[in-house]
């Protein structure tokens, strides 16, 4: 789909408007609040890892892609559908994922992590 590659090129120039524009677009045109994130907003991201990995490029434009990002994503909540947690890691607080997760983790239906010191 043409939007969502626009919506990755522009996460990877770290464009915030066009990301939030095109993002729009693809929740007008009934594209799945999932499909965006996984077609469009992570792919670019992925892109953009790999290029800061790679010595590319450097932090400031990482966190300028990652703020482009946030934009799309903001756009994508509204819609109500459950998307995948993509902020939540083993803790070593229980309550530390929380307040990033909305309900989707998948840990919170697990055990909770305790880190042990031994």
């Amino acid at each position: 789909m043409e939007l969502l590659q626009q919506i990755s090129e522009s996460l990877q120039r770290g464009d915030r408007e066009q990301v939030a524009e095109f993002t729009r677009q693809a929740i007008d045109a009934d594209i799945s609040a999932t499909q965006i994130l996984n077609d469009g907003l992570m792919t670019g991201m992925n892109v953009v890892g790999q290029r800061f990995g790679a010595h590319e490029i450097f932090l400031p434009e990482l966190l300028i892609s990652a703020r482009a990002m946030n934009a799309g994503i903001d756009l994508l909540k509204p819609q109500g559908e459950s998307m995948p947690c993509i902020a939540c890691f083993p803790c070593a607080k229980p309550s530390a994922h929380e307040p990033r997760c909305a309900g989707t983790c998948r840990l919170r239906k697990r055990k909770r992590f305790e880190a042990r010191v031994s």
